[in-house]
């Protein structure tokens, strides 16, 4: 589905919406060069895996709505990637962050982040730690330029950070090789 053009031909309705994306359990996103974010993805509750590559113009994943860095509603329900298991981010030079509020992500167990040396603060606070075990492969670099919510969040996450090179998208995902 093109969800570029069925915006362009009103494709505005959340219910329409939502009815659409409600089973959407993986997107993967490569090479879209003029992408800005994938706010869409707040009707997307079944949502498991998110991996975007190469998006060059990427500046967050999550916009707000109201242009003030305050969450809608919908956003702030704990619906919005309640789901997902795994988030990979690579590639996006401009990304700035992945949403503008704390999210628990209670399932995430895998976070993989290379050559995205914008993104300086996660959407994370020392709660969203104790909703699942986590795994968080980056650049040694990107972690140690993180800015944190608090030292208390930093500390929770360090755990689960494990520096890594550049890996495969596939070989994170765990797809063949």
């Amino acid at each position: 589905m093109n969800v570029e053009d069925k915006g362009k031909r009103g494709f505005i309705s959340s219910s329409m919406v939502v009815s659409k994306f409600d089973n959407l359990h993986e997107v993967h996103i490569m090479s879209c060069s003029k992408l800005l974010k994938l706010t869409w993805l707040i009707y997307a509750p079944s949502l498991q895996l998110l991996a975007v590559s190469t998006c060059e113009s990427m500046e967050e994943v999550i916009g707000d709505h109201d242009g003030a860095g305050r969450a809608s509603v919908l956003e702030e329900s704990s619906v919005l990637f309640s789901r997902l298991t795994t988030l990979q981010l690579e590639g996006l030079p401009k990304l700035k962050s992945i949403c503008n509020w704390v999210l628990p992500f209670p399932s995430l167990t895998m976070m993989y982040v290379h050559s995205c040396e914008s993104l300086t603060k996660l959407p994370f606070d020392s709660n969203t730690a104790k909703n699942s075990s986590k795994k968080i492969q980056a650049e040694q670099s990107w972690w140690e330029g993180l800015q944190w919510e608090d030292v208390t969040t930093k500390q929770s996450f360090s755990p689960f950070f494990m520096p890594s090179e550049y890996m495969d998208l596939y070989q994170v995902l765990g797809y063949g090789c």
